[in-house]
């Protein structure tokens, strides 16, 4: 696993409900002021993680 994968894999996540979304809201203290609404809390950790990637890999470029 290469070091960007294995930072996304070890932070951990948090799902609530949003009543005011009406969606699952996924966050995590490793990467604040990033987080992911969804339909489903599956779908909402999957979304952050991409997010989270996408911040990773942008940096170190």
């Amino acid at each position: 696993m290469c070091e960007i994968e294995r930072r996304v894999h070890d932070a951990p996540y948090r799902i609530r409900w949003s009543p005011a979304q009406q969606q699952f809201v996924a966050c995590t203290d490793h990467y604040p002021g990033l987080s992911y609404e969804a339909d489903w809390p599956a779908a909402a950790v999957r979304g952050l993680q991409d997010k989270i990637r996408r911040r990773l890999v942008a940096q170190s470029n």
